[in-house]
């Protein structure tokens, strides 16, 4: 029995599968990078924790999107 794909566009998910498992790496360690950032201020700079729960949130907005960001830069650059 042969497979028959639902769509005509199995060559676009196929695409965008490998381009997720390709992003995938990145996106986690752009937020563990965040997490490891925060905890660093809070051991280090703040006391209180609803500061330090302020100031993960405010460094996973900020430092998520920017790591993924310059992570994608570097790997991309590292595979060309």
């Amino acid at each position: 029995m042969t497979w028959i794909p639902l769509t005509k566009d199995h060559g676009k998910i196929a695409a965008a599968a490998r381009f997720a498992r390709w992003l995938a790496p990145s996106l986690a360690f752009a937020v563990w990078g965040a997490l490891a950032a925060a905890i660093v201020e809070t051991m280090t700079v703040l006391g209180d924790p609803l500061t330090a729960v302020a100031a993960a949130g405010f460094l996973a907005l900020i430092w998520v999107p920017l790591a993924l960001l310059a992570s994608v830069v570097v790997r991309g650059l590292w595979r060309w």
